[in-house]
């Protein structure tokens, strides 16, 4: 019973984010910046270099640079483009009916939760199908679909569940609703640039370019 209410719950979520006429420009900005990611080889610039020198694209390389890149983004954008929905809900009246539903805090932030989650899933599939064709277009090598789902599991789907975990979490107290919350994310996020920036450069000489 209880998993037929959040999956209700949870598809509601999901049809009234994809509904939006926002989530049409985010879908068409991720586009976008995929289709930037990745750089003609004739332009003299490339996706990934190794001792200056550019590493082909191949579907390793590919995931690889496009998921590393979209983490930094995914990390604020999954927070920012999730968050708001209690504050709509107290608007348009359908927090009242929401608290006087039997349905448990629980239940209710899970189901928000997942749909959420799905939601982020869906402008990552935008992403993943776009880095596709580029392969196509710009890649070298066959197109290894479970190297993409792998490095895209491993690389961005943590950044999407603390996002959205986040988002959720604030949303569910009254003085993180507001900018306190947005502000406070946004130093949460820097924090994480300056780790995976400390990172890179004792990484190496590997960079994006």
């Amino acid at each position: 019973m209880k998993l037929h209410i959040i999956k209700v719950l949870a598809g509601n979520e999901v049809r009234v984010r994809l509904r939006r006429l926002s989530t049409l420009v985010t879908i068409f900005s991720v586009v976008v910046l995929s289709w930037l990611m990745v750089p003609a080889p004739e332009s003299g610039m490339s996706l990934i270099s190794l001792n200056d020198a550019r590493v082909l694209n191949t579907s390793s390389a590919l995931a690889f640079g496009t998921a590393s890149l979209a983490a930094i983004v995914f990390g604020l954008g999954s927070f920012y483009l999730t968050r708001g929905r209690t504050s709509e809900d107290m608007r348009s009246g359908v927090g009242s009916v929401i608290a006087a539903s039997q349905i448990s805090n629980g239940l209710f932030l899970a189901a928000r939760w997942i749909g959420g989650v799905v939601y982020m899933l869906a402008l990552t599939g935008a992403m993943l199908a776009t880095t596709l064709v580029l392969h196509i277009i710009r890649g070298d090598g066959p197109i290894e679909i479970t190297v993409y789902l792998q490095v895209y599991g491993l690389l961005l789907l943590p950044m999407i569940f603390f996002g959205v975990s986040c988002a959720t979490l604030f949303d569910s107290f009254s003085f993180l609703m507001g900018k306190a919350g947005d502000v406070l994310f946004f130093f949460v996020w820097i924090f994480q640039i300056a780790l995976m920036a400390a990172f890179d450069d004792n990484s190496g000489t590997m960079g994006f370019s």
